[in-house]
């Protein structure tokens, strides 16, 4: 997906997906980055969808807490990669 793609979201996929990501999450890793969102999930055996679903947040940006985490993901910036899973 690109960065000028629209996200088609089912919005019960999109609850399942969210309620999974505070699950694994919780408040207690955050301030974090990208990168230590997934290696939170990856240190909780999440399941790797999980992970990509991470992938269109900013490499270099602090999340303060996981509302902030949604507000990215409901509105990608032009940090979303054109990468998919395998």
């Amino acid at each position: 997906m690109t960065a000028t793609a629209a996200r088609h979201i089912d919005p019960a996929a999109d609850a399942d997906t969210r309620s999974k990501l505070a699950h694994h999450l919780g408040q207690g890793c955050f301030p974090a980055t990208q990168d230590e969102l997934q290696a939170t999930l990856i240190r909780v055996h999440a399941p790797a969808r999980l992970l990509w679903e991470l992938m269109p947040l900013s490499p270099t940006r602090r999340y303060p807490n996981l509302g902030e985490v949604f507000a990215e993901l409901d509105h990608p910036s032009v940090h979303e990669t054109a990468r998919e899973p395998i």
